[in-house]
């Protein structure tokens, strides 16, 4: 087995041009200067969006112009390190969702409402529900984790961590229309949320906040799924 590793390793190694002079490797001539360029951020708000699953659309989203006043709700409303996944470098600049929103025009107030993996406490709830009532729209953005899933942390359920989904429910009973958005490397069972008419359902896997706020106004494209009447494509 370890000939095998050293065999792959070694190809791997001379195929990049480990072992070539580094005077005619052009991948040794890059330096800071080439990290964080316009290309690259472009690229990477491209993959981005291109990761987006829109789960439910009932006619909502794209948005319309008139929605002005956005009520943000969730414990990945403000979110910062939890966008950067397991493996990351220093990020030049962090967008939160609730700054996005606010980027894309919208007047946007926030709330927790709850944390990511809080089954017990409830009492952020009121703050929210009663703001949701004045909104031309609700965002509830939620997920998990450092907190309930890494490598050495396993999940036994894929349900919604904590009462999220409790919050989700009486967020959608309001009867603001509520676009619920799932953040975070591994995924929930949101079939109550798909079944349940009062809740859109655009983006999960990742989605940071400049392509959140690009996907929700509909100024990008993204993967459907589900019924022909639940795709944007």
């Amino acid at each position: 087995r370890s000939h095998i590793i050293t065999l792959g390793l070694t190809v791997y190694f001379r195929r990049t041009g480990y072992f070539d002079d580094p005077a005619k490797q052009p991948y040794r001539q890059l330096g800071w200067s080439d990290v964080n360029t316009p290309e690259a951020q472009d690229l990477a708000l491209t993959a981005a969006h291109e990761g987006i699953v829109l789960l439910k659309n009932d006619g909502l989203l794209p948005l319309v112009k008139d929605i002005k006043n956005v009520v943000a709700v969730g414990p990945m409303v403000n979110a910062t390190f939890q966008m950067q996944g397991n493996y990351l470098g220093i990020a030049p600049f962090l967008v939160t969702p609730y700054l996005g929103l606010q980027d894309a025009g919208f007047n946007v107030s926030s709330f927790q409402g709850t944390a990511v993996n809080n089954s017990t406490d409830s009492g952020g709830f009121a703050a929210a529900l009663d703001a949701a009532k004045g909104a031309d729209l609700v965002v509830y953005v939620g997920g998990l984790d450092y907190t309930v899933e890494l490598e050495e942390l396993d999940r036994m359920e894929i349900t919604w961590p904590g009462n999220q989904l409790d919050l989700i429910t009486q967020l959608a009973d309001v009867g603001t229309p509520l676009v619920v958005v799932q953040m975070g490397g591994g995924q929930v069972d949101s079939s109550s949320l798909k079944v349940n008419p009062k809740v859109f359902f655009p983006p999960t896997c990742l989605p940071h906040a400049p392509e959140l706020t690009d996907s929700v106004p509909g100024q990008c494209s993204y993967l459907g799924v589900g019924t022909p009447s639940h795709q944007q494509l």
